[in-house]
């Protein structure tokens, strides 16, 4: 009996260490009839932490370093507490430009999150100037939001008016300063709210029809109701646009309305129908004829008024003004305008 009872006792230890290695739990090893007490069964990783509580069962001491909750092997952010990556984009906090924003935080890699970026999807020139344009749809890139200030579309850097909108930049005297902000937009002198042409240089004023508005301006300058590129006479009145010559200039500022070579303050006898014979003073035959004898009514008696047109008619002739025909007309006009039709031939016989 002695001896059946001496083999039972190993096996029974034998058997106890086993179930202890197995379960990790705290027990009490008993040898030889004696317990004693063991702070844990096994460590198989050697951690100082017991299989049984060890949430990164089979790892060394670093299994999880910063006590995150989550084994070194699988931590995106070893080193880190709890908060390593709280938005859970995938970036560990010290390093994430958009801590808090989920995955999509700075998508562009411009430094701006998604959330506050103006120019979401543009790499770091997206707003260089801070003028809340995108640079790809700003005019003026690289000034601030006073870069248009008067919202006519020209940077002011390069707007002629930067103050005044002009979207037409016109700069009349190409002085580099815009009409819309020039005091005397066509540098005539004249400012431009005294000026009667504004837009075009005339220092002199002229107003030929003094309507207000100056000749280079005016459409019509002598308001005779005819503008001035149809105009034959553009700063003399003349509606009727009268031109005896023909030449282009109507006779109310023609300085020879008849073409004769004469001018009209010198010519005794304007208005000389165009291609007749006329003499120095610009007279032709019959125009000299009735220069030198008047009309009927000058004389006391009519027939001395046809004596003279015949005496002067042979003296138009003999300077070749009148042919022998045109004198005899001239003469016959005269006796019927004195005696009529039907005594002036047997009368002009008398006396021609």
């Amino acid at each position: 009996m002695k001896r059946s009872n001496h083999r039972h006792t190993p096996r029974s230890a034998w058997a106890h260490s086993l179930l202890a290695l197995i379960t990790g739990g705290l027990i009490l090893f008993i040898s030889t009839g004696s317990a004693s007490a063991q702070s844990c069964a096994a460590d198989l990783d050697g951690d100082g932490v017991c299989d049984n509580v060890d949430p990164c069962f089979g790892f060394d001491n670093g299994n999880n370093s910063d006590g995150d909750e989550f084994c070194d092997d699988a931590d995106p952010c070893v080193g880190f507490d709890n908060g390593n990556d709280s938005d859970g984009d995938g970036v560990c906090d010290d390093e994430d430009a958009c801590y808090g924003d989920d995955a999509s935080g700075n998508s562009d890699g411009d430094g701006l999150c998604d959330d506050v970026d103006l120019c979401f999807g543009d790499d770091n020139g997206n707003d260089s100037d801070g003028d809340e344009l995108c640079d790809d749809i700003d005019p003026c890139i690289g000034f601030d939001n006073g870069n248009d200030s008067d919202g006519d579309g020209f940077c002011d850097d390069a707007d002629n008016c930067p103050e005044d909108f002009n979207d037409n930049q016109s700069d009349t005297d190409e002085d580099d300063i815009g009409d819309a902000c020039e005091a005397d937009s066509d540098a005539d002198g004249v400012v431009d709210d005294d000026d009667n042409c504004p837009g075009e240089h005339n220092s002199d004023q002229s107003d030929a029809d003094s309507d207000g508005y100056g000749d280079v301006c005016d459409a019509d300058d002598d308001n005779d109701g005819i503008e001035d590129e149809s105009d034959n006479c553009p700063f003399m009145g003349n509606s009727d646009q009268t031109d005896t010559d023909g030449d282009g200039a109507g006779d109310a500022c023609d300085g020879d309305d008849d073409a004769d070579g004469v001018d009209d303050e010198n010519d005794l006898c304007p208005g000389t129908p165009i291609d007749v014979v006329y003499n120095d003073d610009g007279c032709s035959g019959e125009q000299f004829v009735e220069l030198q004898c008047g009309v009927p009514d000058d004389y006391t008696h009519h027939g001395w008024y046809v004596l003279c047109v015949i005496h002067e008619s042979a003296v138009a002739k003999d300077m070749g003004l009148l042919t022998r025909w045109e004198r005899a007309v001239l003469v016959s006009s005269a006796a019927r305008q004195v005696w009529g039709w039907g005594h002036y031939r047997r009368r002009i016989c008398r006396w021609y």
